[in-house]
């Protein structure tokens, strides 16, 4: 299941199927950064139309704690493919153990 919390699709925007996909790749690293913590991050990540991630805010509870640090790592290897809109935001919610 995937673990959308929002998501703001201009045109031109990558598709929700590659979005999705691109997040389900990086899911294991990011789960693995509960350090033992079990539970859920979510991360509010902004695409640039190469594909690759400009942006990763990780959401309060998290904000520069080694887990967040890690998650944003993480995350920041997702790609999607290139687009033509000037970005795309998505916010999701992965699981962490």
């Amino acid at each position: 299941m995937d673990e959308y919390v929002s998501t703001e699709s201009p045109p031109g925007a990558p598709s929700s199927s590659d979005v999705a996909a691109a997040l389900r790749e990086v899911a294991p690293a990011v789960g693995a950064c509960g350090a033992g913590r079990r539970g859920f991050v979510t991360a509010t990540v902004r695409f640039n139309p190469q594909g690759t991630v400009g942006v990763v805010f990780v959401h309060p509870s998290y904000i520069e704690t080694p887990v967040g640090v890690c998650v944003e790592r993480a995350v920041r290897i997702a790609r999607v493919p290139p687009f033509v809109a000037p970005h795309f935001t998505v916010t999701y919610r992965f699981p962490i153990q």
